[in-house]
């Protein structure tokens, strides 16, 4: 082995700090609306991409007022066609060994090697335990391995699924509203989980985990325990030690804040993402944040 230790201090209070971003696009998508297939020529002026990486940004520069952290440089870069056959619906959640799909995709960013976030868009994630939802992001290892390019580690992936999608409802019959991030525009839903999966990459775990019994160690979160917050048919289930007889899935409906004891479903790093979600951020977690590599 061949330990590097990179010392670095922590940013004084309120001092500017950037992270870059690249965007590999690992996917066979056409924007409806233009009929184009999505690549990196025309991502960076497409609305729907365009609207994903405003409300990227503005989650890490905005949330809570406690984030700071601005996106710099964006780039958008694509694969090989092989690659894109290979990885981009083949992601699976469940296997995430060094020679499994997930991790040889990260070997990508290799063609590109510099010191940014590498956010890998996906046409879809699988997963049998998805808690009657999907997966629609997954991190290669928290943190990132920030500096360094080309590992088995190096990115994040993220679903793109609905990037294009507007789910329009009798009552909201356009959804892509302005005037901030709307879970019910696609490319907001997109953004939301890219700034999820960066915070990973960054440092940061789920402030509750979808058991409801593992939490992040900061102290400025909140918190959502099975034993306070579940079902009461789930309440048996609760052990704090030890695997569940039933698998509990604490979903966010019953983390929304009605009680002190039972909130954080809209913290950025709450493990589901789901209408509640507001992209929060504590002072801790982005004190996390900043002390990354990536961050400059």
């Amino acid at each position: 082995y061949d330990v590097t230790v990179l010392a670095k201090p922590k940013p004084a209070t309120g001092a500017a700090v950037t992270v870059d971003v690249a965007f590999y696009i690992v996917a066979a998508v056409i924007n409806p609306k233009t009929g184009q297939a999505l690549n990196a020529v025309n991502a960076a002026s497409d609305p729907s991409v365009m609207r994903m990486v405003s409300t990227f940004k503005s989650i890490f520069s905005n949330a809570g007022g406690n984030a700071g952290i601005t996106i710099g440089s964006v780039n958008f870069y694509d694969v090989p066609a092989a690659a894109v056959t290979r990885f981009g619906t083949s992601i699976n959640a469940d296997t995430t060994g060094p020679c499994d799909t997930l991790d040889q995709m990260f070997l990508l960013s290799a063609a590109h090697p510099a010191n940014t976030l590498n956010l890998f868009l996906v046409q879809s994630i699988t997963s049998k335990s998805n808690a009657g939802g999907s997966v629609v992001g997954i991190d290669g290892t928290i943190p990132g391995p920030a500096t360094f390019s080309g590992t088995v580690h190096s990115g994040a992936a993220v679903s793109l699924a609905d990037l294009f999608s507007a789910r329009t409802t009798v009552n909201d019959p356009q959804p892509c509203k302005s005037g901030g991030p709307d879970l019910n525009c696609g490319a907001d839903e997109v953004a939301f989980i890219g700034a999820h999966e960066a915070g990973h990459f960054l440092g940061l775990f789920h402030n509750t985990e979808a058991d409801g019994r593992d939490f992040d160690p900061l102290t400025d979160t909140t918190k959502c325990p099975c034993l306070s917050c579940a079902k009461s048919t789930d309440l048996p289930n609760c052990s704090a030690v030890g695997a569940p007889s039933t698998p509990i899935f604490l979903l966010a409906d019953f983390c929304t804040g009605a009680s002190a004891a039972c909130a954080g479903a809209d913290n950025l790093m709450f493990w589901q993402l789901a209408s509640v979600s507001q992209g929060k951020l504590t002072p801790q977690q982005a004190a996390v944040m900043s002390l990354s590599p990536a961050v400059h």
